[in-house]
């Protein structure tokens, strides 16, 4: 896995004490990558690196550790879901963010829901990459879900391990060990356990309806880790939202050797193929209604009255 250059970690101070980690590059207008998984910010980094020296041109991209995982404080006593969109919505308010993009993949696809369901007006589009909506109704077979927890929270190391093949299947024998050990380095074996608990269980298909951020969904047909049916689940549930099914076993990364036409849609998604004229305009809100006035043929008299 690549390390995350040029990213310098700060601090700051949950309402509950703790303290979450956090880092950006680039500048312009916000995307935030929301960590899946136990992934660290290194983590999270490797996930957008095929892309991220083009969304730094014109994008500040953020990275942070949740609580009870990499750089961030490692005590963890709530294991209420609510507690992702909480600690979302402390970052975004320290960082001064009023309104996101966001990447979200794996795991963090419920989460994005939550938040962009629950906060429409701080969530300007969203790229869905190999996530779901509905765990339950995904994850079918309890001996598996129960032999994966098992071994996870009775042998991390063998655990870890089982899950880089699957969330890396493509990946070297070097780069799975790696990805394994950067799991290990993440987080315990039980905060792994309880997240692997929440993938199976949450169920955020109800919230569909209320994400009303421009979405873009990418899955790979054969993944392993997530089925394709999680993207048919986010597809159905969100109106504006288009999914791109990709062949083969990909999870969560995008290969910009065999994948670079799906590379360019992200980046240009990101780039406002989406944005309104208000968006991509370096005019005030109130200066581009009056521009508006003069295109239509007001006099200065009648936009004043307006």
């Amino acid at each position: 896995m690549p390390a995350a250059p040029n990213l310098r970690v700060e601090y700051f101070q949950k309402r509950n004490g703790e303290r979450v980690a956090y880092s950006g590059t680039g500048s312009g207008s916000p995307l935030l990558v929301i960590p899946p998984w136990v992934f660290d910010m290194q983590m999270s980094h490797s996930l957008v690196a095929p892309m991220i020296d083009r969304l730094r041109l014109d994008h500040r991209v953020l990275f942070y550790d949740k609580q009870g995982t990499g750089l961030s404080d490692r005590d963890l006593d709530d294991w209420r879901f609510e507690r992702h969109v909480e600690e979302l919505v402390e970052v975004l308010d320290h960082l001064e963010v009023e309104r996101t993009s966001l990447w979200a993949c794996s795991q963090a696809g419920p989460i994005a829901v939550a938040l962009a369901s629950a906060y429409p007006e701080r969530v300007s589009r969203i790229v869905f990459v190999s996530t779901y909506a509905d765990g339950p109704s995904l994850f079918r077979r309890p001996e598996v879900r129960e032999s994966m927890l098992s071994m996870v929270r009775a042998h991390w190391g063998m655990g870890s391990k089982v899950l880089a093949d699957m969330l890396a299947p493509n990946a070297t024998s070097e780069e799975s060990q790696q990805l394994a050990a950067d799991q290990r380095r993440a987080t315990s074996g039980e905060v792994a356990a309880r997240a692997l608990e929440e993938l199976y269980s949450v169920d955020m298909s109800e919230r569909l309806p209320g994400v009303e951020a421009a979405s873009l969904i990418l899955h790979h047909q054969q993944d392993r880790a997530i089925p394709f049916g999680g993207g048919q689940q986010l597809a159905s549930g969100i109106a504006n939202a288009r999914l791109v099914a990709l062949p083969g076993l990909g999870h969560a990364r995008l290969d910009p050797a065999t994948e670079p036409d799906v590379i360019d849609e992200v980046i240009d998604f990101f780039r406002g193929a989406s944005e309104s004229a208000v968006e991509r305009s370096p005019l005030t809100a109130r200066e581009v209604d009056v521009l508006r006035l003069v295109v239509e043929g007001y006099s200065n008299q009648e936009i004043a009255d307006r």
